[in-house]
């Protein structure tokens, strides 16, 4: 839970480090102290090789916004596409697509409570964006405005917000299967953000980006607990979405490696991607596109200059 701060401190939310934790292939754990059992689909990994501990792999529901990665060339990522050249003596136009404007707040929002008395005010109208009645599980945390906050500022900068999603992490838990000798993620893995990911579609991106502009002094004054100077919250979260729409899924299925009791990838570059890189990833191909295309809709919707 994100500390509360007292009327006379700031208190900043937990910002993760990029210190590489020893556990196992799974969702989680989202906490320092979680322990997990052995991963396995049909029991643990057969003989797996002794060696180190693998690296913490962690993931994350699709309702938030989670992130990035710049791997070129790597045989599990889709190629760059490239334009053909332009017809010799012909002019090269650059043609850039025009950041749009802010929409309007949403006059019917009223005045803004006090930051830490928020919380009440702010589930009751994000509620409203969606016809999904499973919107409301995701929002029983308390100060869910500076959880938002701590959360895109984490995910902009390529690292875990874990602890400030604890309550959407899956019920079901990570799988893989043995196919022709190859040790491969279980679809049934990716099924488990399917709910989410639709919650997610559900919203009103319209609505959506109107309640944003009449948010946005809530946003800033949790963002400046922060403590970044010069930099606004809007370029944060224009940040962690081009981040998220940098992401690649893999054009085939990522064969991962047993080691003790645990997953790790085969492919050196999915092993070594950032924690939030790997949250996207672990949503599954089709469920990383559809999320990508309603991040677009929405920064679009709300004005923010993203570059993809």
């Amino acid at each position: 839970m994100l500390p509360v701060p007292r009327s006379t401190a700031v208190a900043r939310p937990l910002r993760y480090s990029r210190r590489t934790v020893r556990r196992e292939f799974d969702d989680l754990p989202l906490t320092a102290d979680d322990t997990h059992p052995a991963l396995s689909d049909s029991g643990p990994p057969e003989e797996p090789p002794r060696g180190p501990s693998p690296i913490l792999w962690i993931t994350l529901a699709a309702v938030v916004l989670v992130i990035a990665a710049f791997f070129v060339g790597s045989r599990w990522f889709r190629p760059k596409s490239s334009e053909p050249p332009p017809p010799v003596g012909a002019a090269v136009q650059q043609t850039a697509e025009p950041t749009p404007a802010p929409p309007t707040p949403d006059p019917s929002i009223g005045p803004l409570p006090a930051l830490d008395d928020s919380d009440a005010f702010v589930r009751d109208l994000v509620a409203k964006l969606s016809d999904r009645p499973e919107l409301a599980t995701f929002l029983v945390p308390e100060h869910l405005v500076r959880r938002f906050v701590a959360t895109v500022d984490n995910l902009a900068e390529g690292v875990s917000p874990g602890t400030h999603l604890v309550h959407l992490r899956p019920a079901e838990g990570f799988s893989a299967r043995k196919v022709d000798g190859r040790w491969l993620i279980d679809p049934r893995s990716y099924q488990r953000y399917d709910l989410a990911t639709s919650v997610f579609l559900s919203l009103d991106s319209e609505k959506a980006a109107r309640l944003y502009g009449g948010l946005r002094p809530l946003f800033d004054a949790a963002y400046e607990e922060l403590g970044y100077p010069g930099r606004t919250f809007d370029q944060t979260l224009a940040a962690a979405i081009d981040r998220m729409l940098a992401v690649e899924p893999p054009l085939s299925p990522p064969e991962l490696v047993p080691q003790a009791t645990v997953f790790v990838y085969a492919d050196p570059e999915l092993e070594a991607l950032p924690a939030a890189e790997k949250h996207l990833l672990r949503l599954g191909p089709e469920n990383v596109r559809r999320v990508q295309g309603k991040l677009r809709e929405l920064a679009r919707a709300i004005g923010l200059p993203i570059s993809r």
